[in-house]
């Protein structure tokens, strides 16, 4: 029995110095980070529009591009809108109107597209809002409308896309 105990005692020992010979020390430091605030947008496309008949008695058929021209973004911030301007006004008695698709895509928040708005250079109309989220290839569609009034033209407008709070 006493060889037993002897044999713990020793085995016990061991145990303790070899606990104290790997003993760890430690060492702390800090991570700082930040995330910046973000709204970022771009757009893609050209829209044509060419008002090129009429039905005898009324105004010109108006057109429409629904196809050609996409806008993506990504923001971390809530309420936000996304506004469309012209760079000059649209001639006298032509009308050119915009829409946005509801931006699908991924976020917390959720976003709205807009029904068509008449769009000029001088005034910037909102096409879209919501908050944190990002969206790809959104679908911006554009309409054309003149009255018999209108002169023959062949021009273009840049269309601005804008990213701002509400």
């Amino acid at each position: 029995m006493k060889k037993y105990a002897l044999i713990l005692t020793i085995a016990a020992m061991i145990c303790l110095m070899s606990g104290s010979a790997m003993a760890a020390t430690q060492a702390t430091h800090t991570v700082s980070f930040s995330i910046a605030s973000f709204q970022e947008i771009s757009s893609t496309g050209t829209a044509t529009l060419a008002i090129t008949t009429v039905t005898p008695g009324e105004d010109p058929d108006p057109v429409e591009d629904l196809t050609n021209v996409k806008y993506s973004f990504t923001t971390n911030l809530a309420t936000r809108r996304i506004t469309a301007q012209l760079s000059a006004d649209m001639p006298a008695e032509v009308t050119l109107q915009i829409k946005s698709a509801i931006p699908s895509g991924t976020g917390g928040g959720t976003w709205a597209g807009s029904e068509y708005q008449t769009i000029t250079g001088s005034t910037a109309v909102t096409i879209a809002t919501g908050g944190k989220y990002r969206a790809s290839d959104t679908q911006i569609s554009y309409k054309l409308s003149c009255t018999q009034d209108a002169d023959p033209v062949n021009a273009s407008r840049t269309c601005t896309l804008t990213m701002l709070s509400q």
